[in-house]
């Protein structure tokens, strides 16, 4: 069944729904403007990386894998250039993914305060903080 409002997002391998989104990666990975596009084999969400010159940190890559295991379309976004984007978006819903360097207080401030400058700089809808 598909995901319409509350509880599981898995889509069970073989459903129409999981066919369809098989198809969806398909035409993402002809489609020529990503690098990679993984179809998660637990939970039929994917994971599509923008093509890019600068490269996703593990921990994003890991985050976004974790998301597509329940059931999350993630797509990364091209971070290259001056320009302020997200990190990519879950579904229509664009984010910012921090990770604190170091376990101090201060730390986690500096981690809330950039997702909240970059929340007023380039409309985030949320931060994820791994």
């Amino acid at each position: 069944m598909a995901k319409i409002s509350g509880g599981v997002r898995i889509l069970k391998s073989g459903s129409k729904e999981y066919s369809s989104r098989e198809l969806e990666v398909k035409q993402m990975e002809n489609s020529g403007k990503y690098s990679s596009v993984e179809l998660s084999k637990k939970g039929g969400g994917y994971v599509a990386v923008e093509k890019s010159s600068m490269r996703h940190t593990a921990e994003e890559l890991e985050a976004a894998r974790f998301l597509a295991d329940k059931g999350y379309k993630v797509t990364l976004k091209d971070e290259a250039g001056s320009a302020r984007t997200p990190d990519g978006y879950v579904f229509n819903y664009s984010f910012e993914q921090i990770t604190p360097k170091g376990e101090t207080p201060q730390n986690f401030r500096n981690a809330l305060n950039h997702a909240y400058d970059k929340s007023k700089t380039t409309q985030i809808d949320t931060a994820l903080f791994n």
